[in-house]
């Protein structure tokens, strides 16, 4: 298995993911006929196999899929996030200058507006 969850293994001296090599296998496809495209899980199940469960698509198709099964890192637990979710609630409710916020914060002051009009942290109340 690799870090990224995936199993793997090594086939004629390539590394070789496991979905994509089941997703070929049972479609009469080449491997490289689908290099470029991801090959998405239904079950969203990293380890699964199953090609019924298989599809190709696009990044975009894979990050839909992803939030519309609510599996994506939201506010605080995103891995670059700079606030939780109390400073975002404070922030809504200050009535200072958005520069002063920002600069409290340590955020740009376009930040603080995005997060005051709901266009960010739009899950929190």
């Amino acid at each position: 298995m690799y870090k990224s969850g995936y199993g793997g293994f090594s086939y004629n001296k390539d590394s070789i993911l496991s979905h994509r090599f089941s997703y070929c296998l049972h479609n009469n496809c080449e491997l490289d006929s689908i290099k470029g495209l991801i090959i998405r899980h239904s079950c969203h199940n990293r380890h699964c196999v199953n090609p019924s469960h298989l599809s190709t698509g696009t990044h975009q198709d894979n990050m839909d899929d992803m939030t519309g099964a609510g599996r994506q890192a939201k506010g605080e637990y995103q891995w670059n996030s700079k606030l939780s979710e109390e400073q975002v609630k404070a922030i809504r409710l200050s009535d200072g200058l958005h520069k002063d916020i920002a600069a409290q914060y340590g955020i740009a002051r376009s930040y603080v507006c995005e997060i005051k009009k709901k266009k960010a942290w739009k899950h929190i109340e």
